[in-house]
């Protein structure tokens, strides 16, 4: 296999934020502009003999690897480009990385490093790597998912870092950083580079709602609405414009998101896994003491989940980073399980809203709703949320609007976070029992879930 053949199979199931433009087909890299540049700066500073160390991070599948790939095809030809990849081992292979790019590196540059490599002398592997990247040329080292690399790994990292800036070498380092722990070795790394003066970082943010327009122009999906539901994650949209409108008879997920999502919660202990059906079942968001009624020892399956980047904590509750995974998360819940939890989160709910008096004579179901409307959910997502019917919910919102005294939806959304940010915390959840997500088609009718 062919160095470039080797670059672009490592980076072969890149997370898209890519539309096509025109007749031609140009491929259009969206909200990376300034990435790009960025990297190009430093490929100038490289040239120049001034080597720069780059921890490129973000989120899972918020393009990280797609704009590596479109910065490596801008170099191509001005710059060796060398790509080694960390993998999600049981046992991580040591200098895994490494030895990716041992098998791209032509025989004459990668003797000595190979035997260094099999001898296992660590002395050797350091002294080899920096004659093959002091040989002259100009170099691109990339590593991805640095968040899964062994230790030999990071401690090569050290090594480069303290060093890089005598070479004409640009190393980027890409990782996840929604999944660093206080604990994680790699985030030891981070602590252990972070007054290196050739260190350079860039943050990967999702994708605006505009952009989520764009992607899906012309797709019959709706963008406002896919947008709240991957909240503009590029892995999410893609894969749900690639199923379409009505990309499932049944109502599904697209299996991608779900393995993904399974994935994820595989790797968490059994009270986590049981704190995040908990907290799936209660609908966007939950008070961690309401959960830790529904599943004893919640606060503990929490922290490990904040911790693995899968909830994060909005003022005094909790919620999933991205709604279309609390929804992944609720579909795999066995549904005698699901029903049993839906239970004791009803009875819970109610305990509390029964003791909680409402100074403008609020109904029950008429707080539960203004509550939605303070996070940002649609008509169409309350009547999701609440098993009620569209025309119910805007009776409702006409009723709370009338009683507050405020003049539209932004105004009562308004109040109800005033509300919420000055009250003690509070057992509120959302039973979201047999929910499953819904994509609206551009003429307003919906479609099943893709």
């Amino acid at each position: 296999m062919t160095s470039t053949s080797l670059r672009h199979s490592s980076l072969q199931n890149a997370d898209a934020t890519e539309r096509v433009d025109g007749a031609g087909g140009v491929r259009t890299l969206l909200e990376r502009d300034a990435v790009l540049a960025d990297l190009e700066g430093l490929t100038q500073q490289a040239t120049r003999g001034v080597g720069q160390l780059l921890l490129l991070h973000g989120e899972a599948g918020v393009g990280k690897s797609a704009a590596i790939r479109r910065f490596i095809d801008s170099v191509a030809g001005r710059f060796q480009v060398l790509v080694g990849c960390c993998d999600p081992l049981t046992a991580p292979r040591p200098l895994g990385p490494l030895i990716d790019m041992l098998a791209q590196l032509p025989d004459a540059n990668g003797t000595g490093l190979r035997a260094a490599i099999e001898a296992r002398d660590s002395e050797s592997i350091y002294a080899e790597v920096l004659n093959v990247f002091g040989d002259g040329n100009q170099w691109v080292c990339v590593i991805e998912d640095a968040h899964w690399a062994d230790g030999a790994t990071l401690d090569l990292l050290r090594f480069i870092a303290r060093r890089v800036e005598s070479l004409r070498l640009l190393v980027v380092v890409s990782y996840r950083d929604d999944e660093l722990g206080p604990g994680h070795p790699f985030a030891v790394v981070l602590g252990d580079l972070s007054n290196h003066a050739a260190l350079r970082r860039i943050s990967l943010s999702p994708l605006s709602a505009e952009a989520v327009r764009l992607l899906a122009s012309g797709s019959g999906v709706n963008a406002e609405q896919l947008h709240h539901l991957t909240s503009g994650n590029p892995f999410y949209v893609t894969e749900i414009l690639a199923a379409g409108a009505d990309g499932s008879s049944d109502g599904a997920l697209p299996r991608s998101v779900a393995e993904a999502v399974r994935g994820r919660l595989a790797r968490l202990s059994e009270r986590g896994r049981q704190a995040a059906e908990a907290l799936a079942v209660c609908g966007p968001g939950a008070d961690p003491h309401l959960l830790e009624k529904l599943c004893p020892g919640a606060a503990e399956g929490l922290s490990e989940c904040m911790r693995a980047g899968i909830l994060i904590g909005s003022g005094a509750s909790v919620r999933f980073r991205h709604e279309l995974a609390r929804r992944a998360t609720l579909d795999q819940i066995p549904e005698y399980d699901r029903r049993v939890l839906h239970r004791r989160a009803v009875e819970a709910y109610e305990r509390r809203a029964d003791t909680r008096a409402h100074p403008h004579g609020l109904t029950r179901r008429e707080r539960e709703i203004l509550e939605l409307l303070a996070v940002g959910h649609s008509d169409a997502d309350i009547a999701g949320t609440l098993f009620i019917s569209q025309r119910t919910v805007n009776n409702h919102v006409h009723a709370i609007l009338g009683k507050l005294g405020v003049q539209n939806r932004t105004q009562a959304a308004g109040y109800a976070s005033r509300a919420l940010a000055d009250a003690p915390p509070q057992g509120i959840s959302y039973p979201d029992v047999g929910s499953t997500p819904c994509v609206v088609r551009e003429q307003g009718s919906a479609a099943p879930a893709v």
